[in-house]
């Protein structure tokens, strides 16, 4: 029998484009989910949330052989009860006050419908990629991030682009809150504002955890994440400066893992290669600003918002910006003990918030008292605390403590929870660990 060589075969090479086809097709699914898990949107008045649901019962169908009829882990169930006292704690409040605001009385379906969304998009990774471990989970988010950068930057250079988004989600122009912000801050696809700012926190963090999670680091992968750091650096915090907090704690977690000298020196190394890169950068925008008048005129508000308090650093020898110095006459505090026990059962009122305070804590007293509180700031403790628990990494579990402070520290300028970013990483360890508990029973 004679012997086909490989590039004698002129079908081969389809093949392999087909292949590549294929795994970019697989590839874009998946992204597809991170993104809108972590950026919900409208397109139309239709939530693309809902496809997952859709895309997870065709990858069943298609891949019906291989699954598994188990019970529900426990893990699963025990994630879920702190949220039903949470959910148990409103219904109190509200009768008691006599109130309607369900805020936090659905908080446990909220829960239950995010936390079956992450294992959905979890069961779909797993299908059409092969990959669960916690490094891929990373690399995915950080990727869905940096698409988004790209779509919010589009956003803001090209009119028509912009204009078809807002149009998408069904965002009118003219209303006040748009035309405050537009031309003075980056707007993305379901990236807005204050939590926008958060999530590409979250997502420094999630970079350096990378980069601390791999053994050895080349000078050019130590480039591209450095590369990878400014870009979601700088349009993080032109879409809300609560990004700076996040940055802030991502020095802190790659500082308190290199305390060995062979890491400091590696620790130098990356660091000099992002001053550089920051540096260069500032050079170039201050120069610009300084030489152009249409530059400054077309991009100086979005370019004073995002570096502000860097300027005021160099100008004033303060670390501060306008909406910190406004943050301090929102701390409207309670003035009746009653307040502090069972709250007031109000969340919001009308289209503000309830008593025009915007700080978490407070608004969280306000609803359902220091117990409420009390029971937030645990559910935020419990699923970063699984990532602690579950992974036997070192550099996993300062994360998780620092994600921690991360959510009690937001809560100073609003409220935020901290625990549906945490699934899809939670799931994700945990799959690790039942695999290994496997492993050792075996």
């Amino acid at each position: 029998m004679l012997a086909v060589s490989e590039s004698n075969n002129p079908r081969i090479p389809l093949y392999r484009l087909l292949n590549k086809v294929e795994a970019l097709g697989k590839l874009s699914v998946v992204l597809f989910c991170y993104f809108v898990y972590f950026f919900p949107f409208k397109a139309y008045g239709f939530e693309p949330r809902l496809l997952i649901f859709l895309l997870a019962f065709v990858v069943a169908v298609i891949h019906r052989d291989r699954i598994q009829y188990r019970k529900i882990p426990a893990f699963y169930v025990k994630l879920l009860a702190i949220p039903v006292c949470i959910g148990l704690a409103a219904i109190v409040s509200l009768a008691v006050n006599g109130t309607s605001d369900i805020a936090f009385v659905i908080y446990p379906v909220q829960i239950v419908y995010l936390l079956l969304l992450s294992y959905l998009i979890f069961y779909i990774q797993k299908r059409l990629l092969g990959k669960t471990d916690m490094v891929t989970v990373i690399d995915l988010i950080i990727a869905v991030l940096l698409v988004q950068s790209l779509i919010t930057v589009a956003m803001f250079l090209f009119a028509p682009i912009n204009d078809f988004l807002f149009q998408l989600q069904g965002i009118d122009l003219r209303s006040k809150v748009i035309q405050m912000y537009v031309g003075k801050r980056l707007i993305g696809l379901g990236c807005f504002y204050f939590v926008g700012g958060i999530i590409y926190g979250f997502g420094l963090m999630l970079v350096v955890l990378r980069l601390l999670l791999k053994e050895r680091v080349s000078r050019v992968e130590s480039i591209v994440y450095v590369l990878i750091y400014c870009i979601l650096f700088v349009v993080g915090i032109c879409i809300a400066r609560t990004c700076l907090v996040g940055a802030g704690l991502s020095v802190l977690l790659l500082c308190v893992n290199t305390l060995g000298r062979r890491q400091q020196r590696r620790v130098w190394n990356v660091l000099k290669k992002f001053f550089i890169l920051i540096g260069i950068l500032t050079v170039g925008l201050v120069s610009l600003y300084n030489m152009s008048p249409s530059f400054r005129d077309k991009y100086g508000a979005i370019i004073d918002f995002g570096f502000e308090m860097f300027f005021t650093f160099f100008e004033q020898g303060e670390l501060s910006t306008a909406s910190t110095e406004s943050l301090k006459t929102l701390y409207v505090w309670p003035e009746k003990i009653d307040t502090y026990l069972i709250g007031d059962g109000r969340f919001t009122d009308g289209e503000s918030y309830y008593m025009h305070t915007d700080v978490g804590y407070i608004r969280l007293i306000y609803y359902f008292g220091i117990g409420g509180l009390f029971l937030l700031m645990l559910q935020q403790f419990y699923c970063t605390g699984v990532l602690r628990r579950l992974s036997g990494n070192r550099y996993v579990r300062s994360f998780s403590w620092l994600l921690f402070l991360y959510a009690l520290l937001l809560n100073l300028k609003g409220y935020i929870d901290f625990s549906t970013f945490v699934f899809i990483l939670a799931i994700s360890a945990y799959s690790d660990f039942a695999g290994k508990r496997l492993l050792q029973s075996e």
